[in-house]
């Protein structure tokens, strides 16, 4: 990956191990939610999804703009796949 700027002018690097484990972790995520929604339909089971994924990363969150990039990430996919999972459940 390519070094980029930070908004305090200093570099930064991105490693390629954390990046290809975020990914993993955000489609681990969506299919975790995918299917609580179509096949037990108990949207208590997100909540617990959403802490565990917190609590992993705790120390992370410090950082504010890390915490606004997970958390921009993780709203905009719960919402993707739960109007996905409730799409399929009203058309099928």
């Amino acid at each position: 990956m390519e070094p980029t700027t930070s908004s305090h002018g200093e570099p930064d690097t991105v490693d390629d191990r954390e990046y290809n484990a975020g990914r993993v972790i955000g489609m681990l995520e969506r299919w975790l939610i995918y299917l609580v929604v179509v096949f037990a339909q108990n949207y208590n089971v997100i909540a617990l999804i959403l802490a565990a994924k917190g609590f992993a990363r705790f120390r992370q969150l410090e950082e504010r703009e890390f915490a606004e990039y997970v958390l921009i990430g993780t709203l905009a996919s719960l919402l993707f796949t739960v109007v996905i999972g409730q799409s399929i459940l009203y058309f099928f």
